[in-house]
This record gives structure tokens, sequence and C-alpha cells, in this order.
């Protein structure tokens, strides 16, 4: 571009300006318009721009401009909005044309400022999407221009190629390119991955669905460049995005998401029976508000994904799960024959009904689901027609029509269609045709079909079907849940009493049983049960259901039926309500409403584990919601229903839960936190509750990502200095802090650390939490859910520096304190993880003057005889560390030796004799008295048949060698 300018003066006498800067002065002046024009601008900037000639001279100072045009900006300002809207745009373009080299210098600059902006809370949709799109861009910069090689391949896809030769030259090809890539070494991902992740599934939940597209693709694009640990990573946020406490944009974000990771072969077929279970939710959302649902864009979103991956993947990995997908597309047809009925009703009765009915029992299983589904669709749309004309549905049907979709059921049990292949599509088709009928009050009162429908809905709940066995359960439910409310009922409204105990003791019967999806179901099932039929048995029901949420050791891996078993007394409870002074066999009252609240908190305790991990969670996030709900019922009454030892104890549950590992337990205790904190009326006796309001606004309900460990880490922390929190929510942060998960250890480390800085100089707040801490500690002494995080909790504030006051006094009692329980926790103890944990904080008490350098260097000499060869060298590495740090420990005239012999001798030598004596003579140089070798135990005698290296093969795996 030089060559174009010369040296030529104006007719004023000065130089002309460079023709580079004529360029971008024009392009500037048309970014703020608002029109095409902004768009030629943005292009031409980007493309200019990234020119090598240019690029070096003005890609800079371009940069400073946008970014300080950004930040001056007034949002509320139209002019000022159309000027954010062209530079974001000219931004996204600029990361999209121009070379990674160039641009990765500058992309850390501008997601910060990005990030700070807080783009995602303007009012306008446009600069929300482009700010996604930017973001996404920016991460595209951070990663190298490579496919991921572990993504999934069908092959080509090209009709030209597959007709050469079958196809074989192009899916060798694609083979070849794949094992290329695999050859290729791992590289690190940069840290502002992490940002630019988080701030596009944000996106994903936006409100308009520009933004939630746009986030879409940058989930789909940034992941096909990240390692397969990573992107598994993201995989579990997306589907995240359908729990039942997200929003419907949420939903359709999370559809578009995963339909993008799927075309773009990175929803590997492992993942399938996740995703799968997910969008089959999807495919028949409908979330009802006031007088009318929302839901047709999920469905439709569902849909894309469906038809994603049937071009993904290879029919042979599809083909599982064919039939689950179209049994929701059936049933979404047969929804879509209710909402024609009131059309044309009476050519849905005429015609449509009597084409039907002999299909429902014909042999072809796929038209007789769907015959089955449809019927009770158009039958139950018919009878709400017929309510608005004052008709019943004897009314609008033949009584040969009727009478011959009551009889469905009894005909496919004689046919044995129940069982065998199809058995999972016709049960519950019979459970949803039983619902319909039901709801559309056929005449069947003490006729013998009820005891056909009945045994229909028992079987399903027994019987395990498939591995969507709650799908199907779930219309076993609701159709149990039908028939009691029409049939088991009478004139006066009561229940029938030759039907009500037994149907109840029946189903009672059925919390012991042996099956969990089976436990689950009939949990389930009790808690629909009307309030006629609960009257006078409330005392009954409730006594089962409370014992069904314990843990027990014949239980301990059922805790679906302890998630559910809480959620059916949710729904007991609103279903009778509470009344102050009521009978407590009928109505919830002051005589059983403790007893909820007991089961709810004992609840909150239940964190078993097994090959899914942390199940317990199940229970807890139900516990929490339990909490609330009750509580909110309560107030409704009489607030002195609620004793305060159940406010402030759920209040700390909350808050326990709030400060924990888990996301989605975040989500679930902090969304309920704030419900609680502003409930109306209020809720009494909650400690400190001015305090609360103060740290907890209540925009926090819109604004506030509980999910996000950046975010609710620093909102928690403040809470520490509220005496009557700060056992619950350290409790909470230190499983976190002391965690696995990268992300969340680095948050929730950076925020406690933030806050035990700022109290460091204030010895009474220090001693509160030191207080805290020693509690927990004697409290879950063995519990190594909490006692390793724990360890790991303190070697990382002694190491920062947190207690650096109490260390101006001798022997501490804090020091003493702590050094006493961990030699409590590491004894008799073979868990490697444990003691390395235990080394950590040995030697982060050597900080501590007095009495107690003496104890910790013998506990720290001790490890280093240890019988486990990796516990013995992390233990000489972390000592010579220490004596780096802390020379006065050792005398100046041993120190040198000492040193040598820590570094210089092989730790992990299986010769532990030779070990011990090199220890040994540590123990003169140090001036601490040598430990004394317990007399080895007696061998013991080998079984027959029993394998002699099965010990040490563990004992290996378990050391991580």
């Amino acid at each position: 571009m030089s060559r174009l300018d010369s040296n030529l003066r104006s007719q004023s006498g000065e130089f002309r300006r460079p023709v580079m800067d004529r360029i971008l002065d024009v392009a500037k002046t048309y970014i703020g318009v608002f029109d095409t024009a902004r768009e030629a601008a943005a292009f031409l900037i980007s493309k200019f721009l990234t020119r090598p000639d240019v690029q070096k001279q003005h890609l800079p100072a371009f940069l400073d401009w946008s970014l300080v045009t950004l930040t001056q900006a007034n949002p509320t300002n139209v002019r000022d909005m159309d000027k954010m809207n062209g530079v974001l745009q000219t931004l996204s373009l600029l990361f999209k044309h121009g070379k990674r080299e160039d641009l990765l210098t500058f992309a850390p600059v501008v997601l910060k400022k990005l990030v700070s902006m807080k783009m995602e809370d303007s009012k306008n949709t446009l600069l929300r999407k482009l700010a996604i799109k930017l973001i996404q861009r920016i991460g595209l910069t951070f990663l190298k221009t490579r496919l991921a090689s572990w993504r999934y391949q069908r092959g080509s896809r090209s009709l030209a190629e597959n007709l050469q030769v079958g196809g074989q030259g192009a899916v060798a090809k694609a083979t070849v390119a794949m094992q290329d890539e695999e050859d290729e070494d791992d590289y690190d991902v940069p840290d502002e991955i992490e940002e630019v992740i988080e701030q596009v599934l944000r996106g994903l939940k936006d409100r308009d669905t520009i933004v939630r597209w746009s986030a879409a693709k940058g989930v789909g694009r940034v992941t096909s460049r990240l390692p397969r640990e990573l992107a598994d990573q993201v995989v579990e946020e997306v589907l995240d995005c359908f729990s039942l406490q997200e929003a419907d944009e949420a939903w359709h974000g999370g559809c578009l998401a995963l339909a993008e990771l799927g075309r773009r072969g990175l929803l590997l077929p492992a993942r399938l029976p996740k995703v799968v279970p997910v969008m089959l939710k999807a495919l028949t959302y409908s979330e009802k508000r006031a007088g009318y649902s929302v839901g047709s864009h999920v469905r439709d979103a569902a849909c894309y994904v469906c038809w994603a991956f049937a071009r993904a993947y290879e029919p042979e990995e599809i083909k599982p799960y064919v039939q689950q997908i179209a049994r929701s597309l059936r049933a979404l047809t047969s929804e879509a024959l209710h909402n024609l009925t009131p059309k044309c009703p009476d050519y849905m009765a005429k015609t449509i009904l009597p084409k039907l009915l002999p299909l429902c029992t014909g042999m072809d299983l796929p038209t007789r689901s769907g015959a089955i589904l449809a019927c009770g669709q158009i039958v139950h749309a018919l009878h709400k027609l017929g309510l608005q004309n004052n008709q019943t549905i004897t009314d609008v049907l033949d009584r040969d029509i009727w009478e011959g979709l009551a009889n469905v059921p009894e005909k496919l049990e004689a046919a044995q269609l129940y069982r065998g292949i199809g058995c999972d599509y016709m049960r519950p088709a019979a459970c949803s045709l039983i619902e319909k009928l039901s709801l559309s009050k056929l005449p069947l009162a003490g006729s013998p079909t009820i005891s056909v429908w009945q045994k229909v809905i028992d079987d399903t709940l027994k019987i395990l079907l498939a591995e969507y066995q709650v799908a199907i359960q779930d219309h076993a439910i609701a159709g149990f849940a039908a028939l009691c409310d029409e049939y088991y009922r009478t004139e006066e409204g009561t229940a029938l009493p030759d039907i009500q105990d037994p149907v109840l003791d029946s189903y009672l019967g059925q919390l012991q049983n042996d099956m969990a999806y089976a436990r689950c179901g009939f949990i389930l099932a009790l808690g629909h049960l009307p309030k006629f039929m609960i009257a006078g048995k409330l005392k009954k029901l409730l006594s089962g259901l409370i014992q069904a949420t314990k843990i027990t050791p014949k239980d301990m891996s059922m805790a679906e039926a302890r998630r559910d078993a809480i959620k059916s007394i949710i729904r007991i409870c609103s279903t009778v309500g509470i009344e102050k002074g009521g009978s407590p066999d009928c109505v919830i009252c002051e005589d059983n409403i403790n007893s909820v609240f007991d089961t709810f908190l004992l609840a909150m305790e239940d964190y078993t584990t097994d090959r899914r991990g942390d199940v317990g969670t199940w229970v807890r996030e139900a516990a929490v919601v339990g909490l609330a709900e009750i509580t909110s019922q309560a107030l409704q009454v009489d607030a002195g229903l609620i004793k305060q030892e159940y406010c402030e104890k759920t209040i700390f549950s909350v808050l326990h839960q709030a400060g924990e590992k888990i996301d989605r337990a975040r989500v679930v205790a902090g969304e309920t936190l704030l419900r609680l904190l502003y409930h109306d009326p209020p809720v009494p006796h909650i400690p400190h509750r001015e305090e609360l309001l103060s740290l907890f606004p209540e925009k926090d309900k819109e604004t506030l990502n509980w999910a996000s460990a950046a975010e609710c880490y620093p909102k928690l922390m403040p809470v520490l200095s509220l005496k009557s929190y700060t056992y619950p929510v350290l409790l909470g942060l230190t499983v976190s802090v002391g965690g696995l998960t990268e992300s969340l250890v680095k948050h929730s480390s950076q925020s406690l650390n933030g806050y035990m800085l700022k109290i460091s100089d204030n010895e009474e707040g220090l001693t509160a939490i030191s207080d805290t801490l020693l509690t927990i500690f004697n409290n879950y002494l063995k519990v190594d859910r909490v006692s390793l995080p724990l360890l790991k909790m303190l070697d990382f504030l002694l190491g920062s520096g947190c207690f650096e006051l109490f260390s101006e006094e001798e022997d501490h009692p804090f020091s003493l304190a702590l050094l006493d329980l961990c030699k409590k926790e590491i004894a008799k103890s073979g868990d490697p993880q444990k003691l390395l944990a235990a080394i950590g904080v040995f030697c982060q008490l050597v900080q501590f003057p007095g009495t107690i350098r003496e104890k910790v260097l013998f506990q720290l000499l001790v490890m280093l005889g240890h019988k486990y060869p990796k516990v013995r060298k992390n233990t000489a590495n972390q000592l010579y560390e220490m004596l780096i740090t802390y020379e006065d420990i050792v005398s100046e005239e041993n120190l040198d030796e000492v040193m040598t012999l820590l570094s210089e001798s092989t730790w992990d030598d299986n010769n532990l004799e030779m070990i011990r004596g090199i220890r040994n003579q540590l123990c003169d140089l140090m001036g601490v008295k040598k430990p004394i070798s317990k007399a080895p135990a007696k061998p013991k005698k080998e079984k027959a048949g029993e394998d002699r290296m099965s010990s040490y093969a563990d004992l290996v795996g378990r050391l991580g060698y």
C-alpha cells in the first residue's frame, strides 16, 4: 500500500495522509451507521487489516480503538448501540479472516474486556448474538487449526464417490486421514478456553433464538478442536441444559447444541445411551404457563436432532434407539390428532375411530401401538369438546366404539401381546389408553373392566421392560391416577371401602420390592393418589414412604427409590394440604409436620456412591426442594407450625449444598435459598436475615448462575463471617476446594483464599475459621468423603499463609490440635492418597514454632520409612523443599548432609531395611528420636486357590505405578 502514497504536498503545503489511514478513517465512519453500509465497512476492515503490510502498522491501534469504543459506549443510547454492533461485527470478521499467529497475542485482551462488559445482560438481541459470535471465534484463535482426531466419522456420503467401486476409495481415504491425525501429539489447551466455553454454554440459555443458534454453532466449532477429555466435559455441560429446573430456552439451546455436536461427529456412539433419553424428553416437551403452554420450539429442535443423528451415524450405531425415537414420534402424532379433533369432531367420531379400532388389536406392532395412542387422544379430545356443549362421551360416541376401546386392554392380554417382542410398546400404549378413557369418564363404574385395567397398570409397574423403564412407568402412573380419580370414588366423594385398603396395602407392600425399578414405580404411584384415597390413611402412607427414604445395608444402592419417596411425600403434602388442628390421618398438621421435616433433613445426609458416582445427590436435591415446599405450604397457613430449629436447619442445609462440588446440586440449593429469603409471607427464624438479604439481592434470582463456580463461590465467601453459617458453608467448600475437577478447585480455592487473606490480621475471624475446621475434621474423622478433601484444603490454606498470624505464638492450640487429628486420620490407613495429603499438611505445620516442629518432623520421618514406595519418595521430596524454606529446622553443620541424603537416596527402592537405615541416619542428624518399627504380623495362612499376586497387584494399582 505504501506505493500508492507519495511525497507530494497538498495545496496547504502539508504532506498527504497515507492511503492506509484514509481507508481506515472512512471505514470507521460507517461502522456506526444503521444500514448495510455497516456490514460492508466491517467486511472491508477485516480484509484490509489482515493484509501483512497493513496488519503490522494498524492492527494493534485498531483493536485499542475498538475496545475503547465499546467501553465508552452507552448501552441505552441508540447511536452508541449501533456503533457497538458495528465494532463487534468487525472484530468477529477480523478474527474469522485473520491468521491465528497474528491475532493470538491480542485474543486474551479482547476476551477479558468482552467478558467484563457482561454483554449477556444487554437487552439488544443483535448485540448479544455478535458478542457470542466474537467469543467463539476468539476461542478458535486460542486452539490450533485442526479437527479432533477422536471424532466419529461415518465415511463418505457423496453419491458420486460411493458409485465408484462401492465407495471403497473414499472410505479408505477418510480412514488414512484419521490415522494421520491420531499420530499428532497432544497440545496444551490455554486457560482462556474455559472462559470461552462457559460464555458459549451460557449463550445456549439466552432468551432469543438467534443467540442460542449462534452459541450452539460455537459449541460445535470449539469442541471440534478440543482433546477428547475436555470435549467430553463440554458434552456433560450441554446435557445439564435438560434439567427440570431449566427453562424452555435452555432445552431449545441444548437441542441445537446436540445437533451441532452430532453432525460434526463430536458425539461418540458411546454417548448415545445418555443423549437419546434426553432427546426423547425434548420431543414431548411442554411447559404450562398460566392459560397456555410453550414447547413447540423445543420439540422442533428435538426433531432437528433426530435428523442430524440419522445423517451422522452408521445404521448399526443408531439402530438400538430407532424404536424409542419412533415411539416418541408416534406419541407426537397422536397428540396432533388430539389437537385436530375440535376442527372436525364428527369426522373423527364417525370415520376415524371406526377405522382405528380394529387396528388396535391388529398384527402389525407399530400400527397397533400408534392406533391405541391415537384412539385415546381422540376420545379425550371429544370428551373435552362435549363438556363445552353439556354432553357426555356417550352422547358423542357410539356405544360399540367406546365399549370396544374399553375392552382393548383385555383383548391384548388374551392375545398375549403384553409379552415377548413388542411388550415395551403395548404396555405404555395400553396404560395411556386407560388414562385417556378414564379422563373421558366412560360409564364403567363397577364393571369387571376396571379390574383388568388395574392389573395391566400393576404389571407394568412391576415388570422391567427396557432401559427406558422410567418413561414406561410414567404412562402407568398417569393411568393409575386417572383410574382412581374416576372409578374408585363414591357419589359422596369418598373412597370405595372395598377398594381403598386393598390398593394401598398392595402398593405399600411393594415398597420393599428387591427390584429398584418396581419399588420406584409404586412409590411414585402412591404420590399420585387423589385426596379421597388418602383420607383416613395418611399415617400409614407417610410411615411407609418415610421408611423408604432411609438408608439400610440392604437398600444402599437404591438411591432412586429414596429420591422418589421424597418426591411422593412432597406431592402428598400438596394433595392433602396443611391444616392447623387437623387430623394427622387426613392432613398435614402439628402432629405429623415435624416427621416430614425430619425426613427431609435426614435425606440431606445421603452421600451414598456406587459405580455411577455420587447417587446420593439425587436424594439431596429432592430433599432441598421438599424443605422449600413444606415450608412454603406451612407459611400459607400459620408460621407457628414450623419450629425455629427447622427453619434454621433448613437454611443451614441449603447453604451447605450451595457450596458443594456438583453443579446441579448447587443450582437447586441456590435457587431454593433465594426462594426462602424472599418468600411471602417471610420465613421466620432465619439467622442474620438482613445480612443475607444484603449479600443476595433479589435480582440474583435472574442473574446469578449457581452452576458457574466463577460466580457462586465469590458470593458465598462473605457468609463465612456470619457465625451461624460458618460451619455449613465451610463444610460445603471443603469438598469443592479439595476436589478433583480443575475448574471447580480453581474458582473455589481462589475465592476462599481471597476471603482468608482479608481476615488474615483479624485474630477473632481466623479463630472462628480454624475452630470450625477442627470441628469438621473431628466430626468426619475416617470419613474419606470429607477428610481427604479437607486435608488437601488445609494444605492449600496453610501453604497460602492464611494462618500466618498464629505462627507468632509458640505451640498455637490450632496447630497442635490439627496435628493430633491428622495422626488419628492416617492411623492404620492404607490409602496412599490420604497419606500423601497428610504429608503435605505435616510439612506446612512446620511454620508454627515450638515443640510442634519436633512432633511434625517425627511424623515425616516415620513416613520416610513407610512400606509404600510412593509415600516414601513423596515425603522425601516435600521434606527437601520444606528444609529449603525453613533452614533453621536443622543445624547448619548437618544441613548439607541431610539435604544430600534426601536428594540422592533412592527412596522408592524395594530394600525397605536399607531405606529405614538411611531414615534413622537422618533422625540422628536432625535430632529427632528414631521411630520404632513394629514386629511384623504373622503371615496369614494362604487359602486354597488364592492368588498370591492379587494383593500386590491391588497395591500397585492404588499407588499409581
